[in-house]
């Protein structure tokens, strides 16, 4: 989530990131919430990028560009989307609300999942924990 107000920046990552934990998803549009407004925002691909994972006993941890982390699991899956005639992979973060990967964390997963050569239907998978999640599909 990089926050922009009236075509501005908003350089101050303590309040991008406050707004983050207010942010909620209604039937695919974004809102911030509180308890006296809700507040329309628009979101380009996803709200969250995906700027880091590490890996421990097979379980995927990934890191967000605002310092949230959460496990690739059954709750935080991975879905496919057509993005500018490309398909990339989007994430459930947190309560519906989706992030994407950064360049260097797609090609890290992809470089693991290649090795573990998951491809159902001409779809890359990567593992975490006992499961699956489609990363992209094979050219």
């Amino acid at each position: 989530m990089i926050g922009i107000y009236n075509n501005s920046p908003i350089k101050n990552i303590k309040l991008v990131k406050l707004f983050s934990t207010v942010l909620r998803n209604d039937n695919g549009l974004y809102f911030l919430i509180t308890p006296h407004e809700k507040v329309p925002v628009s979101v380009e691909l996803a709200p969250y990028i995906i700027t880091d994972f590490d890996v421990a006993d097979n379980i995927i941890t990934l890191h967000t560009n605002l310092d949230y982390s959460f496990t690739l699991d059954n709750k935080n899956t991975t879905r496919l989307i057509n993005y500018e005639n490309t398909i990339i992979p989007l994430v459930n973060v947190r309560s519906d609300i989706e992030g994407f990967f950064n360049r260097a964390t797609y090609y890290k997963l992809v470089d693991i999942a290649l090795k573990e050569n998951i491809i159902i239907d001409n779809i890359l998978h990567i593992r975490s924990g006992t499961n699956h999640y489609p990363l992209g599909t094979i050219a």
